[in-house]
Order: structure tokens, then C-alpha cells, then sequence
């Protein structure tokens, strides 16, 4: 199943997205008519798209349009406040993530994901046939900086006094074959007034999770999306630990690989490598017997050594100050999440961030209901394109 978008729903796709890029250009006015036009385009060719569409990509536009409903409603009750639309959060998009990226460039801040940009752009350069270590030794000093050990740590340059940011996650699913859910973990700022992005996965009651896609708030439609998830094992089949490749539409790809291959079905530790600096996803450990889900927590680290004495590949490492990311659960409402990262993080970061936790959620939680969870990942094939992100529109 192919996961571009038909050519004669492209501009479906763009007028979807305008309410949310006036929004971001601080046009709320033109935002509000925007979403009438959206919200009334939809309505009126959903009888054609719940005729021509597999149901899983029907919800997706359903929900879009729950989410163009809300944006609505939310910009009305601002236009009438004093004065109109005072503190109104607009909803993330590719280009409030770009916008940082690009002041960094121009010198204005430190933007881990440059770094991230100006290292992915470069291995994208790779000739053909050539090996990416010498191709690395030839690159320009301002590359080889970040490819260094040396390269200075990330999370002392934050600014502890800032103010966590705060994601309220809650869970939605519906039926969408016979055997088939589609999940959704909706991502909601500290009001819980605002859907700012949402994971969704499908789950397969005859084989395992193996994809994960982070969509923003105007990007719920079939093959778009910010951040792609293809979730992986690293000894299959029956078993081994789980590993992530990251991908966002631009073709950059980020692997989250564990420290042990083998005799264990474990999903933390995963480190990576993010801007030049190393990170490490921590289970959480208090002594004593967790039953519960519990979300992991991130750090930056500048070394590992291995275990004295394991014999699966268990590491130490050396942390580098605080926490970036870390959740919590609240055990008077189930399947409702807070997620916290530091303040100072990126957007473009703080979206990998989100899309690795919510992606381990759903495989914890999910990922080993499925009767052939154990037989491997290539099972799920068939799900996995149903989600393959091509393009971000926004």
C-alpha cells in the first residue's frame, strides 16, 4: 500500500493546514475563517472519504476534524477576551520548529537540533560505495567538532531556573478491523486545553507493534506526520531487546539501540546520539517491585564501561547533570500521563523525546498482548504501511 498522499487530495492536505500556519504567524483572525473552510471541506467529502478509505485512514480524518472543531472554538472564546486573543498557545508546527533551528544559525541562541541538522545534512552527502568513517575524516572542523568526544556537553548550557515543560497525555482507540485497534496517546499542554500532537500505533491481535508515528495537531491525515517510529528486536525471532529508528519526513534518521542483543526482552537502557551528544533512556528504579507502567528517564552521558562480569552487555556510564525527560502516572485516573522535559529543550528535540516515550508506552503496554508477539517483527508488514509517514505540510 503505497503511503503518498493521491495528488487529488493535496489540496485537502493544504487547506487542513492553514488555520494552524496563521496561527503560528500570530494571524488569528484569518486562522478563524481558515478553520471555518477547513472544518467545512471536510465535512462535506467525508461521505466520499468513508466510501473510498479503509477505515483506519477514515478515523484520521475524523479526528482532524475533532481537532479543527476544538482549534475553532478555542480561537472564538479568545477573540472575545480583553484584549482578543491574549495568551493564546498556538499549536506546534514544522515551522515554530524550523524558526529555532534558523535563529540559531543566524547566531541569535544554542539549538541542539542544528547541530542535529548540520550533521544529518552531511552524511546525506555520502558518496556511493564510500565508508562513512572516511568520509567522516574528510569533513569540514565545524562537523568534526561534533563528532568528537570532546564536543561540550549539552545539558550544562540550560538554564535550570526555567520552568519544565509540561505534556498531559491521554489515551483514545477505536475499532478498525477485526483484530485491528488504532491507539492514539494525545498530547496536550499543562491546561489541558490545547492538542498540541498525538502518537498513534496499530495494533495487530496476530502480530507485533512495529511502527509509531508522532503527528502535530494538523497532521492527523493519512502519510503525514513529524517523527516516524519503526520499532525493532534485536535477536528475532522470540525475543531480544528493542531497539527504535527515528525518522522524520526530510529523510534524517536516529537509532535508539540498547546495551544488551541478547537473553533479554528489556527496553531500557537505549542510547543515542543526538546533535553530537550522547543520551541515555534510564528505567526508572526505586528498590522496589513495580508492577505498574513507569515512564523512563533521560540523561546525557559522556562515557560508558562495561559490567564486571555480565555476560549480556550491561554498561555503566557517566551522567552529565540533570534529568532532560522524565513522566509520571496518575494513579487516581488510568491511562492519564504527565510527561516533563527540561526548560530550554528545542522543539525538534522535544519531539524525538516524545515520540520514543509514548512509542515505548504503547509496546510495554500493547506490544506483548498480540499472539505473535514472540515470532518476530516482519510479521506486521502489511500494518506497517497503514502509517508511513511521506510528508509534513505543515
Amino acid at each position: 500500500m503505497s503511503s503518498s498522499v493521491p495528488e487529488h487530495m493535496i489540496p485537502v492536505y493544504k487547506c487542513v493546514v492553514q488555520g494552524f500556519i496563521s496561527e503560528y504567524h500570530g494571524q488569528y483572525d484569518k486562522a478563524l475563517e481558515e478553520y471555518k473552510t477547513s472544518i467545512d471541506l471536510l465535512v462535506k467529502i467525508m461521505p466520499t472519504i468513508k466510501k473510498n478509505n479503509l477505515k483506519v485512514h477514515r478515523k484520521m480524518y475524523e479526528r482532524q476534524l475533532e481537532v479543527l472543531l476544538e482549534r475553532k472554538a478555542v480561537l472564538d472564546q479568545a477573540a472575545r477576551a480583553n484584549p482578543p486573543f491574549a495568551g493564546v498557545i498556538a499549536p506546534p508546527t514544522i515551522l515554530s520548529a524550523d524558526a529555532e533551528v534558523l535563529a540559531a544559525q543566524n547566531g541569535n541562541h544554542f539549538c541542539l537540533s542544528l547541530d542535529q541538522k548540520l550533521l544529518s545534512d552531511h552524511d546525506k552527502a555520502l558518496p556511493k560505495g564510500m565508508d562513512l568513517k572516511v568520509y567522516r575524516s574528510t569533513a569540514p572542523d565545524n562537523i568534526k567538532r561534533l563528532l568528537s568526544d570532546n564536543v561540550p556537553k549539552f545539558t550544562p548550557t540550560l538554564d535550570a531556573s526555567l520552568t519544565p515543560t509540561v505534556y498531559n497525555i491521554s489515551i483514545d482507540s477505536e475499532l478498525v478491523n477485526l483484530g485491528l485497534r488504532s491507539y492514539w496517546a494525545y498530547v496536550k499542554d499543562a491546561t489541558k486545553a490545547h492538542t498540541l500532537y498525538a502518537l498513534q500505533i496499530v495494533w495487530n491481535s496476530d502480530a507485533p507493534i512495529t511502527e509509531a508515528v508522532l503527528r502535530r495537531s494538523g497532521e492527523f491525515l493519512p502519510a503525514a506526520g513529524a517523527v516516524h517510529v519503526d520499532i525493532r528486536r534485536t535477536a528475532p525471532p522470540g525475543g531480544g531487546a528493542y531497539w527504535l529508528a527515528m525518522k522524520d519526513p526530510q529523510g534524517s534518521v536516529t537509532l535508539e539501540l540498547p546495551d544488551r542483543v541478547s537473553k533479554t526482552r528489556s527496553w531500557s537502557p537505549r542510547r543515542f546520539t543526538y546533535g553530537g551528544r550522547k543520551f541515555v533512556w534510564k528505567a526508572f528504579e526505586d528498590g522496589k517491585l513495580i508492577t505498574k507502567f513507569q515512564w523512563d528517564t533521560l540523561y546525557e552521558y559522556s562515557r560508558t564501561w562495561p559490567v564486571e562480569g555480565s555476560k549480556t552487555g550491561k554498561q555503566e556510564d557517566e551522567v552529565v547533570g540533570d534529568r532532560l525527560c522524565w513522566g509520571e502516572t496518575d494513579s487516581r485516573r488510568k491511562q492519564n500521563y504527565t510527561i516533563y522535559m527540561a526548560g530550554g529543550l528545542d522543539q525538534h528535540f522535544r519531539e524525538h523525546l516524545l515520540a520514543s516515550q509514548l512509542t515505548r508506552y504503547f509496546g510495554k503496554t500493547w506490544g506483548s498482548t498480540s499472539k505473535n508477539e514472540s515470532s518476530g517483527m516482519a510479521a506486521a508488514g502489511g500494518v506497517a504501511s497503514v502509517l508511513s509517514v511521506a510528508a509534513s505540510f505543515l
